[in-house]
């Protein structure tokens, strides 16, 4: 069963919405595509420090996202993160147990967010997506919704050290239809299909088709 959202996270999605709508004027479009129940894999482009808040903040549901896992190495944000819905990856090899902790987030019903990328994008620009994405997608079988962040790279590039006001928008797309990829082979060709499927659509939600 899908967890709730707790009194903690709650408080931090209250403090993060207000700094976005104020600071960063924050809006959505397509909200209506994302599930009221279930699982749901929402993909979204990776371009700052900023986009887990913001694919977050304006979900009436919680949401679990993956981190690297050196920031646990900082005591204050190991405790943090997990409470507002963060679990570690390792970005330098496969990671089977970030795999299996999103696999298994998605059979109890969970809202997962991952960045297809693997990291953030040095020039705001889209980049190809890894295949590990195209095995959870496969695996899960969960609804695939595409997510936009348009503006965070403006807002808080890579190597900024603080963020500046630029106006951000979060596109949010109908669910990708992978039914012909889910009836191919369980192999990595396939997983390389669905996540190229899966970076089109996210592109497609671009203002600028970047």
């Amino acid at each position: 069963m899908a967890e709730k959202k707790t009194w903690f996270y709650r408080i931090n999605q209250w403090i993060s919405f207000l700094f976005c709508k104020l600071y960063f004027r924050i809006s959505a479009v397509g909200l209506e595509h994302i599930p009221k129940t279930g699982p749901v894999l929402l993909v979204s482009n990776h371009a700052s420090y900023l986009d887990p808040f913001l694919d977050a903040v304006l979900l009436s549901r919680p949401v679990k996202f993956m981190a690297r896992h050196d920031l646990w190495n900082k005591k204050l944000l190991a405790w943090w993160i997990p409470r507002v819905g963060g679990f570690p990856i390792r970005r330098d090899i496969f990671d089977r147990q970030a795999v299996k902790m999103t696999l298994d987030y998605l059979a109890r019903g969970e809202i997962v967010v991952i960045y297809p990328e693997g990291t953030r994008s040095i020039d705001g620009k889209l980049k190809p997506g890894l295949p590990g994405v195209g095995l959870i997608a496969y695996k899960s079988q969960a609804p695939v919704i595409p997510v936009y962040i348009d503006g965070s790279f403006a807002a808080y590039p890579r190597y900024a050290k603080f963020p500046k006001p630029k106006k951000i928008t979060v596109y949010y797309g109908p669910p990708i239809n992978l039914k012909t990829e889910y009836q191919l082979p369980d192999e990595k060709e396939t997983y390389r299909i669905i996540v190229s499927k899966i970076m089109d659509a996210i592109r497609t939600l671009s203002p600028r088709g970047e």
